[in-house]
């Protein structure tokens, strides 16, 4: 079985700025994560994390799979994260 070498961070910065440019909205959960791995800076950003913030406050946060269940009343994440399956998730919670 062939193995495929890893990108660089700098190509896979590369890759994402062919579509993702200086006004472009990024909408996830919990995604200074991300971000941070891939040292990347935004301004324009919606995270589901911080829109529906944990009862107790930070540093505490309700998981995206609790935020789909208790908000939209559906499951997620049956089989571990989706990479559809959970952005998607993401921006039924932002228009709900």
């Amino acid at each position: 079985m062939e193995r495929t070498q890893a990108k660089k961070l700098r190509e896979v910065q590369n890759d994402l700025k062919r579509f993702i440019h200086a006004n472009t909205t990024l909408i996830d959960h919990s995604l200074e994560n991300d971000l941070r791995a891939l040292k990347m800076v935004r301004s324009h950003i919606v995270d589901t994390a911080y829109t529906f913030p944990h009862h107790y406050g930070l540093p505490y946060r309700r998981s995206l799979r609790n935020l789909t269940s208790s908000i939209l009343k559906r499951q997620l994440q049956m089989n571990g994260d989706n990479s559809y399956e959970d952005p998607s998730a993401c921006m039924e919670l932002i228009l709900w």
